[in-house]
């Protein structure tokens, strides 16, 4: 959240990505963002939406983000943001291959539970220097399905990121690279570590690559 607005102009962003290409029920995910300066690039708004799909699982979710950005002395700025929306969860039991075709939760085809969520970010910057920390699903809400007992639900896992950059001109500022590091963990999983870097010609031309 603490990038919306950060960049200076308006920014449209329609991504899509699907995961194991060529299995049945792999990851899908689709994602639109929209965000924007205000208050003499003071503050930022933006939106994003999001539709994601896992075999029998199925998210879809809005948020809106808000974020300040604080300059002081020569080019440092520290920029806190928060995001708040929806989350709809989908379970579609009519994929499930089981024994028993009596099951009450397997005949009721989809369940389906909203909750609120937000996150908030802070994110420090020197010149190039780029340095981040987030906390998405940082509300933890819980999902329960009204169709069952009270034992059908989940609650979201809250995750933490942290991600470091910096911006490397060289060829009078022609060519640009970025090295950069996310790191993230949360309450159910293990540790992970992204590193990588982008590699631009004359804000025109992208290229990009990174492990995990």
């Amino acid at each position: 959240p603490a990038h919306t607005g950060l960049s200076g102009s308006p920014q449209l962003y329609f991504i899509y990505r699907k995961q194991w290409a060529g299995f049945e029920g792999s990851p899908e995910t689709r994602a639109l963002t929209y965000d924007m300066p205000i208050a003499q690039n003071k503050a930022g708004i933006g939106i994003y939406l999001f539709s994601d799909v896992t075999n029998i699982f199925k998210k879809n979710g809005g948020y809106f983000s808000y974020s300040y950005h604080l300059n002081f002395k020569e080019k440092h700025k520290l920029s806190m943001g928060l995001a708040a929306g929806l989350q709809e969860n989908r379970i579609d039991f009519s994929k499930v291959f089981v024994k028993n075709q009596n099951d009450a939760i397997i005949n009721n085809n989809t369940e389906r539970a909203v909750t609120v969520d937000g996150a908030a970010g802070i994110n420090y910057s020197f010149k190039e220097l780029s340095v981040g920390i987030s906390a998405p699903q940082l509300i933890s809400g819980r999902l329960k399905y009204i169709d069952t007992d009270k034992r059908m639900g989940y609650r979201l896992s809250r995750h933490y990121v942290g991600a470091v950059s910096y911006n490397l001109k060289l060829a009078k500022d022609r060519f640009t690279i970025t090295p950069l590091a996310i790191f993230r963990t949360s309450e159910t999983f293990a540790f992970q570590f992204d590193a990588g870097a982008n590699f631009m010609y004359k804000d025109f031309v992208w290229l990009g690559g990174m492990i995990r």
